[in-house]
């Protein structure tokens, strides 16, 4: 069931029309971000404004050069901090949570490991749920195992990653053309391997 919301009221469109800037921006991160902005200012209870704000952002300091850590990570704190607004607005928005397990983690700071990981957490359990009530997420929840099994992997957790991992095994032996589930047993196999030499 689809609800469609009609209003003439200029103030209420003017969000969801600066949101809905693709047709003019043709893959231009600036231009994507100026108009979410605007989108964020016409409605600051707007979460989802928040969440494109960040992802513009992120995508932004993955465009950057080696040499500019410094900056990208002051871009990687504003969007962390639009996306903790973000988790307040729309809490059940895996979106939120995957990008803010995303850009905690690449800050590489110990003392956000634990908020790191209860955002992958959240989103990972926010997808099954999902998945529970009878919506087509796989692949969602696929790129959140992903990121999460790396993102502990990074703390020499490997038994625990390659468990966060295990579920891909399958479908990357059934569906070689999944690129997620490929990249996610090869990962599992590394963890496994480190496992065992921490084992041994």
């Amino acid at each position: 069931m689809v609800f469609f919301i009609m209003s003439k009221d200029p103030s209420f469109l003017r969000g969801p029309r600066f949101k809905n800037c693709q047709p003019h921006c043709q893959g231009d991160v600036m231009c994507r971000l100026l108009h979410h902005y605007f989108a964020s200012r016409s409605d600051p209870k707007d979460g989802e404004a928040l969440l494109y704000i960040a992802s513009a952002l992120l995508e932004k300091t993955s465009s950057t050069s080696p040499t500019s850590q410094r900056g990208d990570d002051s871009v990687r704190l504003v969007a962390m901090d639009r996306l903790t607004r973000a988790s307040i607005l729309c809490p059940c928005d895996a979106r939120v949570w995957n990008n803010l397990g995303l850009v905690t983690a690449r800050l590489g700071r110990k003392d956000l490991t634990i908020q790191a990981e209860r955002a992958y957490e959240t989103c990972l359990q926010l997808l099954l749920r999902t998945q529970q009530a009878g919506c087509e997420v796989s692949s969602d929840i696929d790129a959140c195992r992903l990121n999460y099994g790396l993102f502990v992997s990074y703390l020499d957790r490997f038994k625990d990653a390659a468990e966060i991992l295990e579920p891909l095994l399958m479908r990357a032996f059934t569906d070689p053309s999944n690129h997620v589930a490929v990249q996610a047993e090869k990962l599992w196999q590394y963890c496994h391997e480190r496992h065992q030499l921490q084992e041994s």
